[in-house]
């Protein structure tokens, strides 16, 4: 009892603290952890799933240049991203970290709820121009074990680039079937990267 109790008694806290913040990480991290409590409250995951949802819907492609084999480019923007950037009237460095940080910080937000909810919204993720989000969505179905996430993660890796689809494959050594490890191996380039995964 006392253990429920505490947990009533966090969650009350918790409660407070959601209404209270102002800072976008700090409700998210609340709110999953909220979630994580039980809490029946769907507020707390609504506010999850359209950060989330917003992500996957994103037509921002992924900031880096990549060349002929794949690999980035470091400090050179690509030319879809600079495009994107001019439609949209934004200077290209202001959105550099917002694509690869707050963007998968989103995307993990749901997925450590091991909410079944977000089983659609990362399937969505896989087809996201941003590898961070693809990234996230591989790693948030992986943990939650849906079987018919791995061809779409195929799928997503023989869309980008080399490097990319080598970090994004890692997690195709979570499912069993035997097309998503040959993909896995075909994708991760360094035998002992495979082997630590698989490990």
């Amino acid at each position: 009892m006392k253990g429920k109790h505490g947990e009533k008694r966090a969650a009350r806290i918790l409660e407070k603290a959601f209404e209270k913040a102002k800072d976008v990480d700090a409700k998210r991290a609340i709110a999953g952890s909220l979630i994580e409590l039980g809490s029946k409250d769907n507020k707390y995951w609504d506010f999850l799933a359209a950060r989330a949802q917003a992500r996957v819907e994103d037509d921002m492609p992924m900031p880096m240049a990549y060349d002929a084999s794949g690999k980035a480019v470091k400090g050179k923007f690509a030319d879809d991203y600079l495009a994107w950037c001019k439609k949209k009237g934004i200077e290209p460095e202001s959105m550099t970290m917002d694509a690869f940080y707050a963007s998968q910080n989103d995307i993990l937000a749901v997925s450590k709820t091991k909410d079944k909810r977000a089983i659609p919204i990362l399937m969505k993720g896989l087809e996201s121009p941003n590898h961070m989000v693809v990234m996230r969505s591989a790693e948030g179905l992986a943990s939650l074990q849906h079987e018919e996430a791995a061809d779409k993660i195929i799928a997503a890796c023989e869309r980008l680039p080399a490097e990319s689809a080598g970090t994004i494959a890692r997690y195709l050594v979570f499912f069993k079937s035997p097309k998503a490890q040959a993909a896995a191996e075909k994708f991760i380039k360094k035998e002992q990267t495979l082997k630590t995964w698989r490990a």
